[in-house]
């Protein structure tokens, strides 16, 4: 075979690997965990944990790794950036602020996807609010990072 011919050849198989590489980014999947503790009718996160890839195979890894981490938890609040088949953006944001119920000290934490940093922002706060109703409103962007 000559280098002429050749090097169409090289071209569909470099092409090729590039559309399948994108592929399988494109299934890849981010998923969240917020690792919970409670005492009492307090709760607080205790800290997150992310895993990117094999959407088949990143929540367990998640779980494992949040278990690992953080022994004392005793709740996961679990999230990705799919929801019903429907991507939700790959840019991740985790907020945090105090919890501001009486009596109740800790850290409450939401998570958020979205296409950019403001969208999933607006997501995570969103989250905030549903799984931590008594957070003080002082929050703070805990990791912002797009994947």
């Amino acid at each position: 075979m000559s280098t002429y011919t050749l090097k169409p050849v090289l071209r569909a198989v470099l092409f090729t690997s590039m559309l399948l590489g994108s592929v399988a980014h494109a299934e890849d999947a981010i998923h969240t965990i917020v690792a919970v503790t409670h005492e009492g009718a307090c709760a607080s996160a205790l800290g997150y944990v992310v895993e990117a890839g094999d959407a088949g195979k990143v929540a367990k890894a998640a779980e494992q790794k949040a278990r690992e981490q953080y022994p004392t938890l005793k709740r996961l609040n679990h999230k990705d950036n799919d929801k019903k088949g429907k991507s939700l953006g790959r840019h991740l944001v985790v907020v945090s602020a105090g919890v501001g119920k009486a009596g109740c000290t800790g850290r409450a934490m939401g998570v958020g996807f979205g296409t950019d940093e403001a969208s999933a922002s607006k997501d995570a706060r969103k989250d905030l609010g549903k799984n931590f109703p008594f957070n003080d409103g002082s929050v703070k962007v805990e990791h912002s990072q797009k994947y």
